[in-house]
């Protein structure tokens, strides 16, 4: 049985754990560092979930409520791959999807483009894993994750939960959205050339498939 609780402390000798997890999981291009990760969770702009089964650490989860906005990033999500395929990711997607209907919030979740890149067949995993869990992939809309370590960016995609059957989405609101992720997360502006390079060719209506 797997027990999720909230590390709002930076210095919860748990952190360490769920770092480890995150490293683990993710390549040098597409993590934060570490210290700021640190930080930001002393300041409470993101916030670190943990898995515990027993009292090992065997999950995490960085989400980012986008101010001023019903949406909320999952910025990074991994099980420590002993634990891998126990159900363990999709519980901690039923218990905060559950908190977040009750605040009115809804997830919005980059994952890396399925045809670009080595590791196809995890990608794969992570695509068909969300899809199961029920979000949708903003059609036809582009999205580059700046390299995070100053190397190369990430051709990724966009998937959100609806909020109601057949939903769409218009192209100015997404817009904002990817303006906001850029300059809160990443720290560029709107007038940053690789934001630049894929926010324009957004259409006016986004289907949701």
């Amino acid at each position: 049985m797997v027990r999720f609780t909230e590390i709002a402390n930076a210095d919860d000798g748990n952190f360490a754990e769920a770092i480890a997890i995150y490293s683990a999981a993710f390549p040098a291009n597409e993590r934060h560092p570490v210290e700021l990760i640190r930080e930001r969770v002393r300041q409470g702009s993101c916030r670190l979930h943990v898995g515990y089964v027993k009292s090992e650490v065997v999950f995490f989860a960085l989400v980012w409520p986008l101010a001023n906005t019903d949406f909320v990033l999952l910025d990074y999500m991994a099980t420590k791959e002993a634990f891998q395929n126990r159900g363990i990711g999709s519980s901690f997607m039923k218990t905060i999807r559950e908190t977040l209907a009750r605040n009115k919030q809804r997830f919005i979740i980059e994952v890396e483009d399925l045809n670009y890149g080595a590791n196809k067949e995890q990608r794969q995993r992570r695509l068909a894993f969300y899809k199961r869990a029920g979000a949708k992939e903003m059609k036809d809309v582009s999205y580059i994750l700046p390299g995070l370590d100053g190397t190369e960016p990430t051709k990724m995609n966009l998937l959100v939960f609806p909020a109601q059957p057949n939903e769409s989405m218009t192209g100015p609101p997404v817009k904002n959205l990817l303006i906001q992720i850029y300059r809160e997360l990443y720290g560029r502006d709107r007038d940053d050339a690789l934001l630049g390079s894929f926010i324009n060719s957004i259409g006016d209506r986004i289907e949701l498939v």
